[in-house]
């Protein structure tokens, strides 16, 4: 017997992106695909478990993955890239989404994540003062990168 919430992490790891598990989707169930032709992620996911769940689809899993790697971050577009976990130990509803932004780098990745987080801070500032006087002296640090001639 497979164990569902195993395999539900098996293709979320081995699809992390909705263009990824459409193609896989496209090769092994097309007729699933075809229903679910600019469907989000999870629809597809609770789809394929419900329908298509058996030690079959592990193989097709894994030989996907086999012949068809993953693209560089650049080719992905919007995936899972990070799990998230509260310092606190408070849960977090599957149904949340969440960016993160690294803004500590010197190339314009970085530089657009300050100008996005300069953004929030200016609409956060009257209801979260403290997170904004903080964050905004952490990007003080890094915004000489933002200064910097470009090669």
């Amino acid at each position: 017997m497979v164990d569902r919430v195993i395999v539900r992490q098996k293709i979320r790891d081995a699809f992390s992106n909705p263009q990824r598990l459409r193609s896989f989707l496209l090769r092994y169930y097309p007729a699933m695909a075809q229903q679910h032709s600019g469907t989000l992620y999870d629809p597809m996911v609770n789809d394929l478990l419900t329908h298509e769940f058996n030690e079959q689809m592990l193989l097709n899993i894994v030989a996907f993955t086999q012949t068809c790697p993953e693209p560089p971050d650049n080719e992905r577009g919007l995936y899972q890239k990070y799990n998230i976990v509260r310092t606190d130990g408070k849960s977090i509803d599957p149904k949340d989404r969440y960016f993160i932004l690294q803004y500590n780098r010197s190339d314009a990745q970085g530089s657009a994540a300050r100008i996005a987080l300069e953004l929030y801070c200016n609409l956060v500032a009257e209801t979260h003062p403290l997170l904004v006087e903080e964050l905004r002296a952490d990007l003080k640090l890094y915004t000489l990168y933002d200064s910097q001639p470009t090669s």
